[in-house]
């Protein structure tokens, strides 16, 4: 958590002032304990209804005196992510300072800065977490059959990691592969479960949540405006090129830039293939929690068909991590006694200074990002076309003693 802070302290200063902050505290300030079921349509295709009923939980409390907490909130949501994956190395065979290495690694991770900067954004590190969670358990497991209140408790956090974020549904579908071939009758049917009852939710209660997904992606080089229906097989080659992209982004960094458009960073590329290969070494230790997390990067790359974003690639990421660590712990064991404690020392110092140079560049982003959302004027807000949104970007302007707190004289941009 300390460490947390230090990278993402600036956080703790924002204000609701446009964009999906002003969104995300508009709609759950309006929103009925029926619609926290269905929630807005107008975001369809997303339907995330376990983080924003967190959101309204807060907002219930806090209202607009103490924003903070919501960032908070978030920051601590993702240590907990960062915690889990320590745990899960460490039950996995893997030594403590590689458990460190691999946490801290994470924690930092530049990913998260939209997650941290964005209220809603939560969805993702609420996703990991119930994720790596119901991971633990079976890792906890080993090699004997789940018991009842087992599975129920890892069926329930994987529907919970799914509810929180499509993406989650990652965890679920490794499980539910990793339990059929490998003649886990109780994993496979957990994960199954869990997706099964998730889609039932999600036809159940927002019907099905479809929609037209338009945005502006990468493809190649360039930036497109281009629009997805996850019904049908329209922009096909976007999609394939969003997944691939996607798959590749989880593993290496430096190969595409935050919106999916090819830019090779052979400084931090070099770095990244070497952390690969160390994930690499996990697959000397034959465990079926392992494998698992194998599959998590690739089930969380198929649900990226829809755009290329960095955070939405941290499901895969955590896995990664985990792989990391036990992989670390692996290459060590199988090099000459003698030589393990000079290698160690020398591995550890790189990956501190790798860890140190990732932590001053993302919080250097958030600087950047908190520097450019503090600058906001809820009446310019674009979201303001929403009569909730317009009444609540009044509310906000009053609250904290802004200038024209009536929006005069500036209509709803379109």
């Amino acid at each position: 958590m300390a460490l947390g802070l230090a990278v993402y302290y600036p956080v703790l200063s924002l204000l609701p002032l446009g964009g999906d902050n002003l969104y995300a505290l508009a709609w759950v300030d309006q929103a009925t304990v029926q619609g926290l079921l269905r929630l807005d349509p107008a975001i369809y295709p997303e339907w995330r209804p376990l983080a924003y009923q967190t959101l309204w939980l807060e907002h219930s409390f806090v209202q607009l005196r103490y924003v903070f907490i919501h960032h908070f909130v978030n920051l601590a949501i993702w240590v907990t992510c960062a915690w889990l994956v320590y745990r899960l190395v460490r039950e996995l065979g893997g030594a403590r300072p590689w458990a460190v290495a691999a946490a801290g690694l994470l924690l930092v991770d530049r990913r998260l800065a939209e997650a941290m900067t964005w209220i809603i954004e939560r969805q993702t590190p609420l996703a990991c977490a119930f994720g790596l969670l119901a991971c633990l358990l079976v890792a906890q497991a080993r090699e004997r059959t789940l018991s009842r209140r087992e599975w129920l408790a890892v069926s329930a956090l994987l529907l919970a990691a799914a509810l929180s974020k499509e993406y989650g549904l990652a965890f679920a579908a490794a499980l539910a592969v990793a339990g059929a071939f490998g003649r886990r009758t109780d994993l496979a049917t957990t994960g199954l479960a869990a997706a099964l009852a998730y889609v039932g939710l999600r036809l159940t209660l927002a019907g099905g949540a479809f929609g037209l997904y338009c945005e502006d992606m990468g493809y190649m080089f360039e930036m497109r405006p281009q629009c997805v229906d996850p019904l049908s097989a329209t922009v096909t080659g976007q999609m394939l090129y969003n997944i691939a992209a996607n798959g590749l982004g989880i593993v290496l960094r430096g190969v595409f830039d935050n919106d999916g458009r090819l830019s090779l960073n052979v400084t931090l590329l070099v770095p990244c293939v070497l952390l690969l290969a160390a994930a690499a070494g996990a697959f000397f230790r034959r465990t079926g929690p392992l494998y698992v997390l194998a599959l998590v990067p690739l089930f969380n790359a198929l649900l990226g068909a829809m755009i290329y974003r960095g955070r939405n690639q941290l499901v895969g990421v955590c896995a990664m991590a985990v792989l990391t660590g036990v992989g670390l712990s692996l290459w060590e064991q199988r090099i000459a006694f003698r030589l393990r404690l000079p290698l160690r020392a020398a591995i550890l110092g790189a990956l501190l200074a790798f860890g140190c140079w990732r932590a001053v560049g993302t919080h250097e982003r958030v600087r950047s990002d908190v520097a450019e959302l503090v600058a906001e004027d809820p009446c310019d807000s674009l979201m303001r076309t929403r009569p909730f949104v317009d009444r609540f970007a009044r509310r906000v302007k009053a609250t904290y003693g802004m200038d024209n707190p009536d929006c005069l004289q500036t209509p709803p941009a379109y």
